[in-house]
């Protein structure tokens, strides 16, 4: 490689051009500075090497040059060596015009475009190909956390879209500058967890559930030699600390994993109940125990969120208005005003046990990869306890999901919206990763009241079952927990007598019905007779005045 030295130089005052250092130049003469130019001062002259060609020059994580020459081979180089060593290059890298390298892999757009390709940054052996069509790869560079982002071409239109490691891409909304994600998380440091008597299958609890997943870094005290401590510290030089301000002693992190009983005798595991802040160690066959000590294991750090005061699903984190202005707990030099940029979303409480029943059987069909419309609607639905119904359309090219949410607004607003789009690209096909080619709209409202003719033993209890009735309707038009299922009103269902006398059944001191009728509730408040041509995507629901009845005793039939 050769280094290309800019032509122009421009300086603000004479004093600035003498600053500067000059290679292979005499300062004296007017006629010896023709030409000269200056460099960076004290700097060393650049490495050179030998290529037949060098293109898609990048950079490792440990500072290793690699790029392409013209002869199918790929160079590598660190700072001092005498010469690169020199490998066949795979053939998409080989002919590569950009050459990115993340923490463990090179990436290069395949033949056409069409494609990218991962390999291994040791051997380069080939870990993946990730399709691209019909968009076509323009460029792509590192995001700086192990992904790539890579600008796309379809047709006369250009998106972004970020790919990680394993292949998943997701479509970039916006850009926000002068910006970072946030997450509504309160972090906790230095708390002391307990002690160990040496029991085994030792039981502690975290002061302040619930835990957000993985970020839980929890030590123990353990008395090791210098030579326990250097094999440690060999293996990740973070998991041991020694001497910490007003923790004296070694500091060995311990592995959080799904089960102690998993392990051998000799690992540092526990496993972590996230909800209740629970964390259990082995017994000493299946997973070490702590040492004997007073408060020797320590939660250096971990981070929780607050859950609902009611002990309901709501997740108060996801309450951040747009353009909400947020108080720094720690002032940030330069930084006078922090606002959030957008509605927070996302947020989910702790899965119940029968959430993980419901969704179990779905999860191991799809493994996070949307292939089918029912594999949209399921990954929506468990994308967020909000989401109470969720419905896929297949058209050309495109997916639209119809998503209804809980609460007093059924209607999905633009934040919840974005996240479900969100994770419902990140699952689907390279094919439908182009912007609008996955939506998520709200339903079609419409409101219904019932108009009931109800036959009673005496009318002095018509009252009450007049409230039941109207209880009773309310449950069964309940879009999260009504219909014959119990999963919520379905979307694209219209209402039916046969519906209505089986929420009935069952209620005391109701003789029979004598008639139904439906009637449609207008944007203007005035009525009609219900339309029965529902659409897919239309939500029936009760009107405020959800029922009107009339009723009949027996003495009076009779």
């Amino acid at each position: 490689m050769t280094l290309q030295s800019s032509h122009i130089y421009r300086f603000a005052t004479a004093s600035q051009w003498d600053q500067c250092l000059f290679r292979g130049a005499d300062r004296t003469t007017s006629a010896a500075r023709t030409g000269m130019r200056p460099t960076a001062p004290f700097a060393d002259e650049p490495t050179r090497f030998a290529s037949s060609g060098a293109w898609a020059p990048t950079v490792t994580a440990v500072g290793e040059f690699i790029w392409r020459d013209g002869a199918g081979k790929l160079l590598r180089a660190f700072v001092g060596d005498d010469a690169p060593a020199a490998v066949t290059a795979p053939h998409a890298v080989a002919r590569a015009t950009r050459i990115v390298a993340t923490r463990d892999a090179l990436w290069a757009a395949g033949p056409g475009g069409s494609t990218l390709e991962c390999f291994d940054l040791d051997n380069l052996t080939r870990r993946l190909v990730v399709e691209t069509a019909p968009g076509k790869v323009v460029d792509l560079a590192a995001d700086g956390s192990d992904a790539l982002l890579v600008l796309l071409q379809r047709d006369d239109d250009f998106d972004c879209v970020r790919v990680d490691g394993r292949g998943s891409i997701t479509a970039i909304g916006g850009a926000y500058l002068n910006s970072v994600w946030a997450t509504a998380a309160e972090t906790l440091t230095r708390e002391p967890v307990g002690s160990s008597d040496g029991r085994p299958n030792l039981t502690l609890t975290l002061a302040r559930p619930p835990v957000l997943a993985g970020t839980l870094e929890l030590r123990v005290r353990e008395p090791l030699d210098d030579e326990e401590r250097t094999a440690l510290q060999n293996q990740d030089p973070d998991s041991a600390l020694s001497d910490v301000q007003d923790l004296p002693g070694d500091w060995v992190r311990w592995r959080q994993v799904p089960d102690p009983a998993d392990y051998g005798p000799t690992e540092r595991v526990y496993a972590l109940d996230e909800t209740t802040g629970q964390i259990q160690f082995g017994d000493g066959l299946h997973g070490m125990i702590p040492p004997i000590g007073r408060d020797v294991i320590v939660a250096f750090t971990y981070k929780r969120t607050e859950p609902a005061p009611d002990g309901s699903d709501h997740v108060p984190a996801n309450d951040v208005e747009a353009r909400a202005t947020l108080s720094l707990v720690t002032p940030v030099q330069g930084v006078e005003t922090a606002y959030s940029a957008d509605h927070a979303a996302g947020g989910a409480p702790a899965e119940s046990g029968d959430r993980v029943l419901r969704f179990a059987t779905a999860s191991l069909r799809h493994h996070d990869r949307a292939l089918t419309a029912q594999d949209f609607e399921d990954i929506a639905l468990a994308s967020s306890s909000d989401v109470a119904q969720a419905r896929c359309f297949v058209g050309a090219g495109k997916i639209r999901v119809v998503v209804v949410m809980r609460g007093a607004e059924p209607r999905p607003g633009a934040a919840a919206r974005r996240e479900l789009v969100r994770a419902l690209t990140g699952a689907a096909p390279v094919a439908l990763t182009k912007r609008g080619a996955v939506t998520v709209d709200p339903p079609q409202i419409r409101l219904l009241r019932v108009d009931l003719a109800l036959e009673v033993s005496s009318l002095d209890d018509a009252g009450g079952v007049a409230d039941a009735v109207k209880a009773a309707l309310a449950q069964l038009f309940d879009r999260a927990t009504g219909g014959a299922s119990g999963n919520g009103w379905p979307l694209g269902a219209g209402p039916g007598e046969d519906d209505i006398a089986l929420a009935l059944i069952d209620i005391p001191k109701l003789q029979s019905i004598e008639s139904v009728a439906f009637y449609e509730i207008l944007a203007d408040g005035s009525d009609r007779p219900w339309n029965s041509n529902v659409k897919p995507d239309d939500l029936v629901m009760l009107a405020k005045d959800p029922a009107r009845i009339v009723f009949a005793t027996l003495e009076a039939v009779a």
